[in-house]
């Protein structure tokens, strides 16, 4: 059994509290200056002091750190995706930042400053509710995960894989999957909303589709954590496949889930072979990620190839027959214009926080707020349309926050944050009302993956289901992808859960 190192939950809250409060300051400061380096120099300073901390207190317990994972990976990577910002955009276009932030994000360092400092606050109001999720339901959880026995028959895995593998090309051949215009669901019949540039009416199977690649995801990991010298040549060459298979499906369909894929496949592996992250494993995850990175710019370049195409929804079929992605591969104008393109869009992209920024930017000392709304028709989405066929007609996000500024940010599809929810719904009483909500959510969570009927192997698939939403998309998410994915949980819980059938708390 894995042996854990006690970590000091308040000891941790304790320094995340001085950690952010003395964010806010310092952001608060920074509002005095123009100095883009200086906000840059502070949110590189920052980073590597949390990095410092958190290698010497973190050890091995991760369902500890997980209790406060949503804060911590909400303010890292706002202060990251600066950084990255900041890079790209000096590398490719050699402009002030704050010139390029006024004209792509409308808002200037002063406001964003400002946002960072609401973040702060945001953050540390997250982990004062977290009091509310009990510290025993982690270790419950943990321990409930740890015990997890992985010797799954060779005959079980090949099947359920197969399956997956066959399930995911019926979506594919079947014209459900395409170009990425639509978030990833291609659904032929999807409304087309012109002013935003988005699909609409995303139905129960193309959500399935997530689940499907995730539990092949899920398989693949089980496979991959069995000792190498126990695989046969067959063995090792079907997980190969499967794991590329399972890869493709996930970048050309799901967008950004590349990105996710690697960060969970990295966490399952080092949990499965229950090893501490060695100087080896970082250089491959390393490695790894200028690879999936590089297979990500190749999926933008489809996606912005598309992106002239607004309103037509195609299969990814009708993309290879039009010859885009071989002119990637042999056309060099078109790859070297594809790659800079890419570039442009992941400096942009990538920023975030700037959308609360551009609210204090626009907000000239009169505040509107939407009392609500916003929370609503997000909850109102999230209902299926078999209940509730008219919930289209509540808007969300962009459309509903418009209506409160005159910023044009919101005139276009932007990024959904929490802490610019917060802020548009209800001000600054969001700082308490939108991360209460969240840790209610993430007990609910919680909660089900600790109920009886749940087997072990299940509640391990539930945390890689929900794992991203805790942290490399906690800074751009709301809270109908919480709920939709919650809803459907319960739904497709009873068939994985019976998949796997355990006795005396042992996976058999």
């Amino acid at each position: 059994m894995r042996q854990y190192q006690t970590l000091d939950i308040n000891l941790l809250n304790t320094f995340l509290y001085k950690y952010f409060f003395f964010f806010a300051v310092f952001n608060f400061l920074l509002s005095f200056f123009s100095s883009e380096y200086l906000f840059l120099i502070f949110y590189t300073f920052s980073v590597f002091v949390f990095l410092i901390f958190f290698a010497k207190i973190i050890k091995d317990d991760f369902f500890i750190f997980f209790a406060q994972s949503s804060s911590i990976f909400l303010v890292i990577l706002t202060q990251l995706t600066f950084i990255i910002s900041f890079i790209l955009s000096k590398l490719l276009f050699d402009i002030n930042f704050e010139y390029f932030m006024n004209n792509f994000f409308f808002c200037n360092l002063k406001t964003y400053a400002y946002a960072n400092v609401y973040l702060s606050f945001f953050s540390i109001s997250l982990i004062f509710f977290n009091k509310i999720v009990p510290l025993e339901l982690i270790s419950i959880i943990r321990k409930k995960i740890n015990i997890v026995n992985l010797n799954f028959k060779y005959k079980k895995l090949y099947i359920l894989i197969i399956l997956c593998i066959l399930i995911e090309l019926i979506y594919l051949f079947t014209g459900n999957l395409g170009n990425q215009l639509t978030g990833g669901f291609i659904v032929k019949d999807a409304e087309f909303i012109g002013a935003l540039n988005e699909y609409d009416r995303v139905t129960w199977y193309t959500q399935f589709y997530y689940f499907v690649i995730t539990f092949h995801l899920f398989l693949n990991l089980i496979f991959f954590s069995k000792k190498r010298k126990n695989l046969s040549n067959f063995a090792l060459y079907f997980i190969i496949i499967s794991l590329i298979i399972n890869f493709l499906f996930y970048g050309f369909f799901l967008r950004r889930m590349a990105i996710q894929f690697f960060f969970i496949a990295m966490v399952f592996y080092v949990f499965f072979k229950k090893q501490k992250i060695s100087p080896r494993t970082i250089i491959f995850g390393i490695l790894s990620f200028f690879l999936v990175f590089q297979f990500t710019n190749f999926l933008q370049t489809i996606r912005t190839n598309e992106s002239f195409n607004i309103g037509k929804n195609k299969t990814l079929i009708e993309i290879l027959n039009e010859g885009k992605i071989q002119d990637y591969f042999f056309e060099k104008d078109s790859y070297d214009l594809s790659k800079r393109n890419i570039s442009s869009n992941i400096s942009r992209r990538i920023f975030n926080n700037h959308e609360l920024a551009s609210l204090f930017y626009y907000e000239k000392g009169n505040r509107n707020i939407l009392k609500g709304q916003l929370l609503i028709n997000h909850v109102i989405r999230a209902i299926p349309s078999k209940i509730f066929p008219n919930k289209h007609d509540y808007p969300i996000a962009e459309p509903l926050i418009a209506t409160i500024t005159d910023s044009p940010l919101f005139l276009n599809d932007t990024t959904d944050s929490f802490q610019s929810f917060s802020y548009a719904d209800f001000g600054i009483f969001g700082l308490l009302i939108y991360p209460l909500i969240l840790n209610v959510l993430i007990l609910i969570i919680y909660k089900i993956i600790n109920l009886k009927i749940i087997t072990n192997i299940t509640g391990l698939f539930i945390v890689m289901l929900f794992l991203p939403l805790f942290t490399v998309r906690i800074t751009e998410i709301n809270i109908t992808d919480w709920l939709v994915l919650l809803r459907n949980t319960i739904i497709f819980i009873l068939i994985f859960n019976f998949i796997f059938i355990e006795k005396n708390n042992s996976t058999k």
